[in-house]
């Protein structure tokens, strides 16, 4: 099956995207203060520290703190994760790799909530 030029030159410059799932691996957090915490709290805002640094296997804890639903999730190779939908009050931990290293989390239902957890 031949392959649509639109859809091959978007592949090709990796922009194709699935949906409300993106490459949440090339999207980056504009913060530039880091706080060492295994907690980030979901807000309309986004996610509360934007920036974490964890050591390597720790579990971080993201809550739910809004009034509407939020999810958590990363397409990072070796750390590819995503939340059921997560209603007020709720929370998802997830226990991120034993190498150092950045991911970036989102919620792919409010596209301008991301999160760096960087892992030393």
């Amino acid at each position: 099956m031949r392959t649509p030029p639109l859809v091959a030159a978007l592949t090709a410059g990796g922009l194709l995207l699935a949906g409300c799932d993106r490459d949440a691996p090339e999207l980056e957090s504009p913060v530039t203060t880091c706080l060492a915490t295994t907690s980030v709290t979901l807000l309309e805002s986004g996610f509360v520290p934007a920036c974490v640094i964890v050591a390597p296997g720790a579990t971080v804890l993201f809550r739910n703190y809004d009034t509407s639903v939020h999810m958590v999730a990363s397409n990072a190779a070796g750390d590819a994760f995503s939340s059921e939908l997560l209603a007020p009050g709720q929370e998802h931990g997830h226990t991120f790799r034993s190498t150092a290293g950045k991911v970036y989390v989102y919620c792919p239902l409010h596209p301008w909530a991301v999160a760096t957890v960087i892992i030393e």
